[in-house]
């Protein structure tokens, strides 16, 4: 059996290939446009924000290390869940969804958001590591306005 290499390749090799990113690329189009996809998105944003206000009202009151564990694990659940929303975003509409005539602008705030969650939960990562560093939650609110950003869209 006789392996192809890359100058063994003819044109048409090329062309099957992109022929099948793009079949590819309008199934992810269709997967995120379909209303499940939207539906589920839409309540993941609303428990998010609910989230947010009970992980806000918890460092006020002083009791969200009584809760650290189930905090964590549920900004974890929601960057991850965010994280997925935008690569697959990405991934079917390609250049376009930094471009969109219409979406651009909630398409960035959402890459903005979502960035800002994955560098939060890396530092909070890291912070937890030095168990002798004492959290520093004085730019924790903001992070959390930017999350309930994506509400009003």
């Amino acid at each position: 059996a006789s392996s192809m290499t890359s100058s063994t390749r003819k044109p048409q090799d090329f062309e099957a290939g992109r022929t099948g990113c793009l079949r590819l690329q309008e199934g992810l189009r269709r997967f995120v446009a379909h209303t499940i996809f939207e539906a589920f998105y839409a309540f993941m944003i609303l428990t998010n924000a609910i989230f947010v206000a009970v992980q806000t009202e918890l460092d006020a009151m002083g009791t969200a290390q009584d809760s650290h564990t189930v905090l964590v694990s549920f900004s974890i659940l929601y960057t991850v869940l965010f994280t997925v929303e935008i690569l697959l975003r990405v991934a079917a509409e390609g250049y376009s969804f930094f471009v969109h005539r219409v979406h651009w602008a909630w398409n960035l705030l959402d890459l903005m958001v979502v960035s800002v969650s994955l560098v939060e939960l890396v530092l909070d990562t890291f912070g937890r590591a030095d168990p002798g560093r004492q959290q520093d939650p004085s730019g924790a609110w903001q992070v959390r306005i930017l999350r309930l950003l994506r509400i009003t869209k």
